[in-house]
């Protein structure tokens, strides 16, 4: 099975330079071919960054509008890359189903240009124990989004599988007791395999585990009064904003609270 990996191709054509080179270099990282336009050949060679797992390409060949393929035609028809669009929803899915069958896809970060998304596709194979260990270090995951969205113009979704910001975000009084206690039982994989950091956040849905929590994190110590203020103000303000509260926010709740604490003695 291979993957290919088309994201140099999408991008527009008045990109900087010095962020071209930089997301090449990180897809190359990732257990991927990555292919470039020709045109840019120079500019890498220049850079002195030309990886053996990438090659260049004149045109990209077009997208495959089948929704449902024969899985693992590739093998049998030489030169055949299965390159999935997503007008339904599930190109990954049929990318992955390609993979298994020990076919060949092409997929590009993100889900540029309506694709299957090379870091859903791979992080899928992870979970399954499909590839060998020594591929699967993506800890440069953060540094290909922050470079995808400066070159694109584009903004990665918080919640967009796999790369998005607050996807280890938790609030939920019950689901913060249960991942702590067990994070496999919510998370298919760890934010650490990502270069990222699971992040206990407050607001309408979090329930006392989470304030003591959110307070260990900043070395605070507070009585279970305390807690019991904190906890209404968090889910009030939560109510009141329709989302969680930022850091800033709920150390601010806190201050008030002391505040109001004091003007009871």
């Amino acid at each position: 099975m291979q993957i290919y990996d088309c994201t140099l191709c999408f991008l527009p054509d008045n990109f900087k330079v010095e962020l071209y080179v930089g997301l090449y270099k990180a897809l190359c990282q990732l257990p991927v071919i990555v292919e470039y336009p020709l045109e840019t050949e120079e500019l890498l060679k220049k850079a002195d960054s030309l990886y053996p797992n990438s090659k260049a390409i004149i045109v990209l060949p077009p997208q495959d509008t089948t929704a449902i393929p024969v899985f693992g035609e590739t093998k049998e028809v030489l030169g055949r890359v299965l390159f999935p669009f997503d007008d339904l929803g599930i190109a990954g899915a049929i990318a992955l189903r390609e993979l298994e069958a020990d076919g060949e896809v092409r997929t590009a970060f993100g889900g540029l240009h309506n694709t299957a998304a090379t870091e859903e596709v791979l992080m899928a194979l992870y979970v399954k124990g499909r590839l060998p260990p020594k591929t699967t270090d993506f800890t440069i995951m953060p540094k290909i989004s922050t470079l995808w969205q400066e070159l694109t113009g584009k903004k990665i979704p918080t919640h967009k599988a796999v790369i998005g910001g607050e996807i280890f975000a938790v609030e939920s009084g019950i689901h913060v007791d249960g991942i702590l206690k067990n994070p496999e039982l919510y998370e298919p994989f760890t934010p650490e395999a990502v270069g990222m950091k699971r992040k206990i956040v407050v607001g309408s849905h979090s329930g006392h585990v989470s304030i003591r929590e959110k307070l260990k994190e900043y070395k605070i110590y507070c009585s279970e009064g305390m807690i019991d203020g904190l906890l209404t103000y968090v889910q009030t303000e939560g109510r009141r904003l329709k989302r969680h509260l930022t850091d800033e926010e709920f150390l601010t709740a806190l201050g008030e609270e002391y505040a109001k604490r004091s003007s009871y003695s």
